[in-house]
């Protein structure tokens, strides 16, 4: 275990132990997928209940809420939503992941405090803790070449929320070298070079095993390819081969 990771351990069971002492809301920052499996691992040992949430259904940096759900309504719901628009849209770009990300990360916050970012043409969507939300509307005044404003916002259009492409693929086995291989249309050899790059993450974790068997469900990122989530095998061929969904981020 990191230092890294011991501290947020003592950190959650902190939340958990004031939520359930005082009866008061209590939350995290936002989690990766990474650090949403090891709180779910440590749930049992916590002394209040949690709930996670990210903002909206799907959402992949969540923030885990400790306490009953009702204490959460209202003001008190740690998550809203920016709208980051165009002050010009005459002379607006396209808004890109990467260059809202750039632009957050300028302004000297923590990553912890946004969550997902969420893109439709000349504008973007960014989740985050409302303790931040005042400082980023207040700051956030330019992405790459295009002068924006932000606002709170409830209203998401349905084109910025991640469409994931349904497939089948056909894989000798389970193997993460294989389910890449097949998914990325790449040899294996180039799938294990990924791998042991540590450019393959499983729910926003490295994995250095190229014969690891994911879990159903799980969410498999490939730096530079791009990701997909692994929705199990489902049959088998006449030639023993597998046949595997998996749904594909574009």
């Amino acid at each position: 275990m990191t230092n890294d990771n011991h501290f947020e351990e003592k950190r959650w069971q902190e939340l958990a132990e004031r939520a359930f002492s005082r009866e008061i809301p209590q939350h995290s920052e936002f989690l990766t997928l990474a650090e949403q499996e090891e709180l779910a691992r440590l749930s049992r040992s916590l002394p209040s209940g949690f709930f996670l949430d990210g903002g909206y259904e799907g959402a992949e940096r969540k923030v885990a809420c400790f306490g009953e759900p009702e204490w959460f309504a209202g003001e008190e719901r740690p998550v809203v939503c920016l709208e980051i628009f165009p002050v010009s849209e005459r002379f607006a770009e396209p808004l890109a992941h990467r260059d809202c990300l750039g632009a957050l990360m300028s302004l000297g916050i923590r990553r912890g405090l946004t969550g997902d970012i969420l893109t439709a043409g000349n504008r973007a969507y960014v989740f985050c803790l409302r303790s931040a939300a005042d400082y980023l509307m207040e700051n956030l005044r330019e992405i790459r070449h295009t002068s924006v404003r932000c606002r709170l916002t409830e209203e998401i259009p349905e084109e910025a929320f991640p469409q994931p492409e349904e497939a089948e693929i056909v894989v000798s086995s389970p193997r993460l070298d294989s389910l890449i291989s097949a998914v990325f249309k790449l040899s294996r050899s180039e799938s294990a070079v990924l791998i042991e790059r540590e450019l393959v993450l499983i729910n926003g974790a490295a994995v250095l095993k190229t014969d690891f068997h994911p879990q159903e469900g799980a969410i498999i990122s490939v730096r530079g390819k791009g990701r997909f989530l692994f929705d199990g095998i489902r049959s088998e061929t006449k030639k023993g081969r597998l046949r595997a969904l998996i749904k594909l981020y574009k």
